[in-house]
């Protein structure tokens, strides 16, 4: 093996033409090229090692681009690096980033910003008080923080929270036992229809009101229950658990003993909800009542269309019992759905 030491080569393009390529080329005892340099009189150098074609150029600024794939045990650098796709990882891929700006993790072909396989993400603690790990979620207007999610309590079963930054509340929360909280009174779970499936107990979920108007019915037995023609309401309630809370207003005229009840569907459902003027109308003369009313609490169990019904009955004296046949009185029927 011979030894060849020169201080310097220059390569020179023919003075007559200065934009003719200059290359400067090594090969071996074969005939391989070993590196080849194919300088620019103007533009981007291209280097190939091994290959007459490139494996890095360098361009008049100094930046360097690799063709290929570079391995290295540790990569330094200073600067902006700009990678068609970058793989981090020993023994198998670790990170990927992607020309897309697609970040994998555990996965060389991420689909989405960011895409995790084989493991968890884990937000840390913001502090070692109160507030644990927190994920941000920005609004679409200005990428502003519109709600975040975090892990809330300095205990060992703290609870779970859902802030809404943009009016400053904390929405719900789902504490350590497992229970769920809505943060607000009033605020409801919606269906897709928009209509609440859950709501805190005792909460208001709908108002049905009707105004019966000078509707009259005559009861004239006292062995019959009769349905009051014209007094009816209906609701349809949201959840099979909410109570429905009926408020009934109603000028009645008895002669003697009578009393009224609700039926659902066509079945007496309710107590007798007025026996009497007091307690029980047991004088053999008129009484009118224009303004009676009376409320009751019912427990229907569904969320069908349910049609209420007045039901009136004359027990004694005369079998005479007047509904809705006091003066110039209106009666009403409210109907209020209760969240249980």
């Amino acid at each position: 093996m011979s030894t060849l030491r020169v201080s310097n080569i220059e390569a020179k393009a023919d003075a007559s033409s200065p934009t003719i390529d200059e290359k400067i080329k090594v090969t071996n005892s074969q005939g391989r090229v070993l590196v080849q340099i194919d300088g620019k009189t103007a533009g981007i150098t291209t280097v190939g090692i091994n290959t007459t074609g490139n494996t890095f150029t360098v361009d008049p600024n100094g930046n360097i681009q690799f063709v290929g794939v570079i391995t290295a045990a540790n990569v330094n650098t200073t600067g902006v690096s700009t990678f068609t796709r970058l793989n981090v990882g020993t023994g198998g891929t670790i990170i990927t980033t992607t020309a897309g700006g697609l970040v994998g993790i555990g996965t060389t072909n991420p689909s989405q910003k960011l895409e995790v396989v084989g493991g968890e993400i884990k937000a840390g603690r913001v502090d070692s008080n109160e507030e644990g790990g927190q994920v941000s979620f920005g609004r679409a207007t200005d990428n502003a923080t519109g709600w975040y999610i975090d892990v809330f309590g300095n205990t060992s079963t703290p609870s779970l929270r859902f802030v809404d930054v943009s009016n400053a509340a904390v929405r719900a929360t789902i504490d350590g036992s497992g229970n769920f909280k809505l943060s607000t009174a009033g605020t409801k779970i919606l269906n897709s229809s928009g209509n609440p499936i859950l709501q805190q107990t005792g909460s208001i979920l709908q108002v049905i009101w009707k105004d019966l108007g000078s509707s009259s019915f005559t009861a004239t037995s006292t062995s019959s229950t009769y349905r009051a023609t014209g007094f009816t309401n209906t609701i349809t309630p949201s959840a099979s658990t909410s109570k429905i809370l009926h408020t009934v207003t109603i000028g009645c005229q008895f002669i003697c003993d009578g009393n009224l009840a609700i039926a659902r569907g066509g079945t007496v459902v309710s107590p007798s909800l007025m026996d009497s003027y007091r307690d029980g109308i047991t004088a053999s003369y008129t009484v009118d009542m224009p303004a009676y009313t009376f409320t009751w609490l019912d427990s229907p169990a569904t969320t069908s269309l349910i049609s209420y019904e007045l039901y009136c009955r004359a027990t004694g004296c005369g079998g005479v019992m007047f509904v809705g046949s006091a003066g110039d009185f209106n009666s009403s029927w409210t109907l209020m759905e209760v969240a249980a």
